[in-house]
């Protein structure tokens, strides 16, 4: 059987930084990267096929995927994913997402980076990258993030990235922790 051919590709919105470019996919994008993740990497030529995805990983992307099957056209934005990609060579480094609309002026992200491209430095360059993208919205006013405990990379690239631990944010688990950053007042 022949796949389905493609739609052409609709203009997205995207960020660029000196090694990375951050594009916001569509639903349809979204379920291909999830489901047929070499049609993902043919689609936008990409260098890799994204690696299949751990359980959890993969269980919270089709609940967010999901979620953003309910969300209007012009509020798929806080749910869709965005692709995390090098310029130069056009290699699928991973994605993030806001986790649904904001809700009090604060947005939830979470992100995945492929294993190859942890410790480089790609999640601190594309944590700067969404806050100035976020700083020129006037429907957000802060970004969240929470993280495990263990996972100190990701703790280390959100505080570089200007966050600061938030230890009031709603439905703290025991072994996570927290962050955010003010878009409004924090300079950057």
């Amino acid at each position: 059987m022949t796949p389905t051919p493609c739609p052409p590709l609709p203009e997205l919105e995207h960020v660029e930084t000196p090694r990375l470019i951050l594009t916001a996919h569509t639903l349809a994008d979204f379920a291909c990267f999830l489901y047929e993740p070499a049609r993902f990497a043919k689609r936008f030529d990409l260098a890799n096929v994204p690696s299949p995805l751990g359980t959890e990983t993969q269980d919270g992307l089709t609940r967010r995927y999901d979620a953003s099957c309910r969300l209007d056209d012009d509020q798929l934005i806080w749910g869709n994913i965005w692709s995390v990609v090098t310029r130069d060579e056009r290699l699928f480094v991973g994605v993030f997402c806001f986790k649904g609309i904001p809700e009090g002026r604060d947005a939830e992200l979470a992100y995945y980076v492929e294993e190859p491209f942890r410790n480089r430095g790609y999640m601190t360059e594309t944590l700067r990258a969404v806050v100035g993208w976020a700083r020129g919205r006037d429907d957000v006013s802060g970004l969240t993030a929470e993280t495990l405990l263990t996972n100190v990379a990701s703790q280390r690239a959100l505080v570089k990235a200007g966050f600061k631990p938030y230890p009031n944010a709603p439905d703290s688990a025991a072994d996570s922790c927290w962050l955010r950053i003010d878009l409004k007042s924090t300079p950057y």
